[in-house]
């Protein structure tokens, strides 16, 4: 078994400073940011070469670098975080990363600087990129499930991304706290149906295709978290985004 090489303590702190230098482009990702973009190419449907996705790292954009001993750096230490969240996912088991955690106040975790908050926007930014993939390589029926998963892994990204699935619950009681405290609790079960599911699209021989069926998402088919009544999978996992 490969073992991966954390950072050390300076190296994020180099990194986390980095990533947020005043000058960088539009569109830049924070470190946590960074995190969650790296658990989706951890997951791509095909492998995603890091001169694909270095730019995109900087919102499409050239990073604002202050000399070649500079760029030389932050490459590595972007490339070290890389392995960290991406590789060293397949080797062990889908999580979030030990500095990226959940606030206890479950609604603290929509504010913009919460790690969660900043990992779900990077795995959308993630997601939304490698969409087309996702699309062309998923099996037949799995629109509902991978919608699921996606929901619960974005719902962080902002307090109107929550807000906007409160309303569309067909529950009138339903608030954003309440799903708050639901997807927080699915969260990592989620990410393990995210993984999962990339799993079987490596192995697309492991089933007949009379026995196809994407592992199953958080409640996919248990009452949503909401408390709508209806399936998982029909309410708050049918939306995206």
């Amino acid at each position: 078994m490969r073992s991966i090489q954390s950072l050390t303590r300076r190296r994020r702190g180099e990194l986390k400073r980095f990533l947020a230098r005043p000058g960088h482009p539009k569109g830049t990702l924070s470190y946590h940011e960074a995190q969650g973009f790296f658990f989706v190419l951890a997951w791509a449907p095909a492998l995603v070469p890091p001169s694909d996705w270095i730019s995109r790292i900087f919102g499409g954009g050239e990073p604002l670098l202050e000399s070649s001993e500079d760029s030389a750096k932050m490459l590595g230490n972007l490339m070290a975080l890389y392995n960290e969240s991406a590789l060293g996912d397949r080797i062990t088991a889908p999580r979030l990363p030990r500095d990226c955690t959940f606030r206890d106040d479950v609604m603290a975790n929509l504010e913009p600087d919460a790690p969660i908050s900043q990992w779900s926007r990077g795995f959308a930014t993630g997601h939304v990129w490698l969409e087309e993939g996702w699309d062309s390589s998923a099996r037949e029926g799995w629109d509902e499930q991978l919608n699921a998963v996606v929901t619960t892994l974005s719902f962080f990204c902002s307090r109107s991304v929550a807000e906007s699935l409160a309303e569309s619950s067909t529950k009138p009681d339903t608030t954003v706290e309440r799903l708050a405290g639901s997807f927080r609790d699915v969260f990592s079960d989620a990410m393990a149906a995210y993984a999962e599911m990339s799993e079987a699209l490596a192995n697309p021989f492991s089933q007949s295709r009379e026995e196809e069926a994407a592992p199953a998402p958080p409640g996919r088919n248990a009452p949503c978290p909401c408390g709508s009544g209806r399936k998982y999978k029909k309410c708050c996992g049918a939306h995206v985004h």
